[in-house]
């Protein structure tokens, strides 16, 4: 008998340890607690806590039958709680306030079946209203409206199944209209207009499908057109016009595949042509000509892959020949000559990438040389002579990166040292 009951009471501790809840906790690497609870057939079970890796818990609350169920509370890493709500057999239900470290709530909303539903508003971190409309099975309909901290207004149209649609309006923060236009089911699409903070168009245009597609208009602060032209799935293409304010063609030419292609225009404000040339794979190309402001050819040369190369004209107003030299990827070189109006040289030497090195020389007017010496790096740099205009020597001294150096004798006219200088 006393056999019997001792075999009773080992299997009646078999049947309470096998369904009887099983403590679980688990640590992160720095040794401190991240979660806490009891499993019951692999299920957890009844109150469990989850902690940040700083010791503070992150989430409370208890499972059922292996589901969150009852009231949850969440909060920050420093201990604020951060949202509020209740789960029934695993999915949210009910009413859920969400809240801002400083404690001010931050949203408050409904849930039916795990989905939002309802009015849903949404706060700034002052109290403040931020945005605030309906969900119906968790998607946003209807008209919605978003506030700036300050109350007024930012933004307000229309969500259909989730998706912004219809009409909407964007506003600066002091209440000026920011931008109008149209979605489609998500997308940008059909005409949408851009102001400035003062209230005035920006540009206008067509969107499809999200792209900027159609023709479009951009202006200046006073409502004068400033560019207009064509874009083609996002990018801008065909011809575009671009205007000074005063009405006048400022440039023009064609855009293909979102780069200026072939030949543009360019003109000075009183409408006379003030540049020309071609463009091709978002570069200069070929030859380019350059006029002054009373049509006059000013310079000419070539474009390769966006730099000057080879020969370069520019011209004095008179139309002739200012200077003339080579270009090497965008940069002076090889020898250039600079002349008067007159047509008479002025002066002449070697540029390096565009930095003056080598002899050069300067003469009159006359064309009688006044002066010669090398350049470094774009400064004097050694023995420099100067000459009178019989072409006898007045003046030898030297310079060193810029500054006289050295003796420097002066000679009379007729050869004879008249006086020295020490630097």
């Amino acid at each position: 008998m006393i056999k019997m009951k001792y075999y009773f009471l080992l299997a009646s501790l078999a049947l309470v340890l096998n369904v009887s809840a099983q403590k679980h906790q688990a640590f992160f690497d720095n040794g401190k607690l991240s979660e806490t609870g009891k499993f019951k057939k692999n299920e957890p079970v009844g109150k469990w806590t989850y902690y940040f890796d700083n010791g503070q818990i992150e989430s409370q609350g208890k499972f059922k039958n292996g589901v969150k169920t009852g009231s949850w509370n969440y909060y920050w890493r420093t201990g604020e709680t951060a949202e509020q709500g209740t789960w029934t057999d695993g999915k949210e239900t009910g009413l859920w306030k969400g809240f801002h470290q400083n404690g001010k709530e931050s949203y408050s909303g409904n849930y039916e079946d795990g989905l939002e539903t309802g009015t849903w508003t949404f706060y700034h971190e002052s109290g403040k209203q931020k945005e605030v409309g309906e969900y119906v099975i968790g998607e946003q309909v209807g008209p919605w409206k978003l506030y700036y901290e300050n109350g007024q207004l930012h933004k307000e149209g229309v969500y259909l199944k989730g998706e912004l649609d219809g009409i909407w309006k964007s506003y600066f923060e002091d209440g000026t209209i920011e931008k109008i236009g149209t979605w489609d089911k998500g997308t940008q699409h059909g005409v949408w207009t851009y102001f400035d903070k003062f209230g005035n168009p920006t540009d206008k245009g067509n969107w499809n499908n999200g792209e900027q597609d159609g023709f479009w208009e951009y202006f200046y602060p006073s409502g004068k057109v400033s560019r207009q032209g064509t874009w083609v799935r996002g990018e801008q293409s065909g011809e575009w016009t671009y205007l000074y304010e005063n009405g006048t063609i400022k440039e023009k030419g064609l855009w293909e595949d979102g780069m200026q292609s072939g030949e543009w225009k360019y003109y000075h404000e009183n409408g006379v042509l003030k540049e020309k040339g071609d463009w091709a794979n978002k570069f200069q190309t070929g030859v380019w000509k350059y006029y002054t402001e009373t049509g006059k050819l000013r310079k000419i040369g070539k474009w390769k892959n966006g730099h000057a190369t080879g020969e370069w004209i520019n011209y004095h107003p008179n139309g002739s020949t200012e200077s003339s030299g080579n270009y090497l990827n965008g940069k002076k070189e090889g020898m250039w000559k600079y002349f008067r109006e007159d047509g008479s040289l002025e002066e002449s030497g070697i540029w390096e990438s565009s930095i003056q090195e080598g002899v050069w020389k300067y003469y009159r007017i006359d064309g009688s040389l006044e002066e010669m010496g090398p350049w470094v790096n774009s400064d004097q740099h050694g023995e420099w002579k100067y000459y009178y205009p019989s072409g006898k020597i007045e003046w030898i001294g030297s310079w060193s990166r810029g500054k006289k150096t050295g003796d420097w004798i002066h000679y009379d006219t007729r050869g004879k040292v008249k006086s020295t200088q020490s630097f």
